[in-house]
């Protein structure tokens, strides 16, 4: 596997579905080696949780460039002999794609988080002007990618959303669609799952009660992810609200360069103890906030491949008012509601009408996240696809 970053590097979507994907592969049977760039403070090479991470030195840490393509090209030379098969996180592993003259037996696959064309079509429905110009980066990995996925055997979008892109022009031109294959990104239901005691726990350290209305957002801080729009549909609601009604809050987690904007702006919409920006927090104590909230809220601006905070949250049993842009990326069985993140009105009511409904979703027993989403069943998909020919 090549990804230029890792949990290591930083927390992020992609991050995690990499090196979750990794420790199951490894403990399904193969041996997994994950090739990265450097990691300020690790070793080169290491082993964690049965997977060897080779950080390859005079990269730059979490970034592509022509060193890191290099560095790896230069291993893969090396140990091709006993490569099987080659996963490329993105572009990660753009540089070993010349050596596929040299091993046509190896299998080469890329999982697609997204697409240069998403990318674009993002940048342009923001109101930033620093994001309408730095869509010219992704014009140019357009042409890029273009030249680079006839090159793999398969193309993994790990959701619908991103297939409909490789499928349609102009990457179609270059991509047969059925090289297209969709294997969603897959959750660890061992460690995100409905548990409301750490939820208790959590709450009682906030100085909140369990009567609370707890709305919570999990993501990165930055403005695409559509958390300032996520703040004025909650404060529109809490406006709306009768005294004596449960008292609401916003409980956010999660950090970047979005946070002292969104933290400035609560402070001047919202009730002193109306808020909470924990920052970020490991990856394992995210459950603990999950189940400490009442419904999910994600009003992203971005066009999203299938973000993983949505099904962690909807692993924890919760209710999910997200934005109308993850609609046709999503199949899922508990209560939930599409808004347009750019109307508060249209949030608070999705709030209301989401929170006034009594729930038992899940059931006592069942399963909150259907098996296409779990990680077993996403580690066995991608097991297919590297050392067999899949069929769909």
């Amino acid at each position: 596997m090549v990804s230029r970053s890792l949990p290591f590097h930083h927390a992020g979507g992609m991050e995690f579905v990499a090196w979750d994907l990794a420790r199951a592969l490894a403990d399904s049977g193969p041996a997994v080696t994950v090739l990265t760039t450097r990691i300020p403070g690790s070793p080169a090479t290491f082993t964690e949780n049965g997977v060897a991470v080779v950080a390859l030195q005079g990269s730059a840490p979490g970034r592509y460039s022509r060193d890191f393509w290099r560095a790896s090209r230069e291993w893969f030379r090396r140990s091709a002999p006993g490569v099987n098969a080659v996963l490329s996180v993105s572009a990660g592993a753009y540089g070993l794609l010349p050596e596929r003259a040299h091993r046509p037996e190896t299998r080469f696959v890329m999982q697609a988080h997204g697409t240069s064309v998403g990318e674009i079509r993002s940048k342009l429905n923001t109101l930033s002007l620093s994001q309408w110009l730095r869509s010219g980066r992704n014009v140019a990995w357009l042409r890029r990618d273009l030249r680079a996925y006839p090159r793999f055997d398969r193309v993994v979008a790990v959701g619908p959303t991103v297939a409909a892109q490789l499928r349609a022009p102009p990457l179609s031109r270059a991509l047969p669609a059925e090289r297209v294959l969709v294997i969603e990104n897959g959750i660890d239901t061992e460690c995100f799952r409905p548990d409301p005691s750490t939820g208790s726990e959590i709450r009682a350290s906030l100085g909140w009660g369990a009567a609370d209305l707890v709305v919570a957002t999990v993501c990165r801080l930055h403005p695409q992810k559509g958390v300032a729009e996520a703040l004025r549909g909650f404060a529109e609601f809490v406006r709306r609200r009768r005294p004596e009604a449960p008292r609401a809050r916003w409980l956010v987690v999660g950090d970047g360069a979005a946070r002292e904007s969104i933290e400035a702006e609560a402070s001047r919409t919202l009730p002193p103890d109306g808020y909470r920006v924990v920052g970020a927090v490991e990856r394992n104590e995210i459950p603990a906030f999950l189940n400490a909230a009442d419904v999910f809220l994600f009003t992203t601006m971005h066009l999203e491949g299938l973000p993983l905070n949505v099904l962690e949250a909807a692993a924890t049993g919760l209710p999910l008012v997200l934005s109308r842009t993850l609609r046709d990326g999503l199949d899922l069985p508990g209560p939930t509601r599409y808004v347009d993140p750019s109307t508060a009105d249209d949030i608070a009511n999705s709030l209301d009408q989401i929170l006034s409904v009594e729930s038992a979703y899940p059931e006592e027993g069942a399963a909150a996240l259907p098996d296409r989403y779990t990680l077993k069943r996403s580690a066995a998909r991608y097991a297919e696809v590297l050392f067999r020919e899949p069929t769909e």
